[in-house]
């Protein structure tokens, strides 16, 4: 049986499907939600470590204490 997804945010749109549901001889099924993934400390802790360390480089750079990167050196690193 072919399906169709209609994706609706004006909750007067279901009440349209469902009543055409009744006179067109159609079901209407619940997507099931998928589950949302929510950053974990640890994820989060890495983020906030690296980007400390690219101020702390960056800091040094601006001190002359570290050779900064060329744009080319930038675009190429892998």
């Amino acid at each position: 049986m072919p399906e169709l997804l209609i994706k609706y945010t004006n909750p007067k749109v279901k009440e349209a499907l469902i009543d055409f549901s009744k006179y067109l001889d159609f079901t209407i099924e619940k997507q099931k939600v998928k589950k949302v993934v929510k950053l974990t400390k640890q994820k989060d802790d890495t983020v906030i470590e690296q980007i400390e360390k690219g101020l702390r480089e960056a800091l040094l750079i601006r001190k002359g204490k570290m050779k900064g990167m060329t744009v080319k050196e930038l675009l190429n690193e892998k």
